[in-house]
């Protein structure tokens, strides 16, 4: 449960456990686990690898989920490189063009085309924060199930 509430602190996911130090090697546990087991046939040796396959799965996505936690989001001389190159592109449009309402109303729909993008790709980048956000309402499933 704690791991849901650092995901979505203002959800409620019941009364608060103490904190506890995190495990580590809880999935190299598991793994090592799974590779203790002796399978008796060849259906018993399938379902061994296809649990060692979902645990390399779940560490790598912890992994991912670890450093997208501790990254800082798109870095700062990207994405003033980007505003640069969209604004110059845009610049470079309307140079040699007699101002008229098409064409501004072309430009501008343009450019917030392209603001639009880089507004997703800087919300996409953050998959637990922001306004589209990953639904907690299967973290709430998972406990209902496993409370009971």
């Amino acid at each position: 449960m704690q791991k849901f509430e650092t995901r979505w602190p203002a959800e409620d996911f019941g009364p608060r456990e103490h904190p506890t130090p995190a495990k580590a090697g809880e999935l190299v546990n598991l793994e090592q686990a799974i590779l203790g087991l002796a399978p008796r046939d060849e259906t018993q040796k399938w379902f061994q690898s296809q649990a060692l396959q979902l645990a390399s799965g779940l560490a790598a996505v912890q992994w991912l989920l670890m450093n997208q936690e501790l990254g800082d989001g798109l870095p700062t001389p990207i994405l003033i490189v980007l505003t640069t190159w969209s604004t110059a592109i845009f610049i470079s449009f309307g140079l040699f063009v007699k101002p008229n309402p098409t064409v501004i109303t072309a430009l501008s729909i343009s450019a917030l085309a392209v603001a639009g993008a880089m507004f997703l790709i800087l919300e996409l980048n953050s998959p637990f924060a922001g306004l589209m956000q990953v639904s907690p309402a299967p973290a709430h499933a998972l406990l209902a199930v496993l409370s009971e």
